[in-house]
């Protein structure tokens, strides 16, 4: 049960539950936490909205008047452990890379161009509509970066 409360000039929301974190089997249903911030804030009002795996880190920063989403893949993968005299060491073997996924972000203008960074690729096929910038991301491994430029 969510509950509301009007505070002040804001909102505030309480739902009893530990809605972010991970205990063995004790993990909120996805269905259900999308439901609560899909009320507190609706995807069409949020900043950055992303349909990547939950095992990928998005991150959006400003920097020198453009924007740059930060994409690391975060999944576990597959693990060794390296014996070194008395010592043990996890070695990731291989991670899984990160399907195609999309990234809007809200900004208030069309920006002048969208690319792949450190590739320095432009990235095609982009959408700007209803102050939202729609980007499709290819499939990568570790970290990828697209960089907004414009859009002020």
């Amino acid at each position: 049960m969510l509950t509301e409360n009007r505070i002040g000039q804001g909102t505030a929301y309480y739902v009893p539950l530990p809605l972010l974190s991970k205990h063995g089997k004790n993990v909120v249903p996805r269905a259900l936490l999308e439901a609560v911030f899909d009320r507190v804030l609706p995807k069409e009002d949020r900043l950055l909205a992303t349909d990547a795996p939950e095992t990928v880190e998005v991150v959006l920063r400003e920097q020198d008047g453009r924007r740059v989403v930060h994409l690391v893949n975060m999944h576990p993968g597959k693990r060794e452990i390296i014996t070194g005299g008395r010592r043990r060491y996890p070695m990731i073997t291989e991670i899984p890379p990160v399907p195609e996924c999309h990234v809007t972000v809200r900004l208030p203008a069309r920006p002048k161009s969208v690319e792949l960074q450190p590739q320095g690729t432009p990235l095609n096929g982009w959408t700007y509509e209803d102050g939202r910038l729609e980007v499709a991301v290819p499939s990568f491994g570790i970290h990828q970066m697209v960089v907004i430029e414009g859009g002020e």
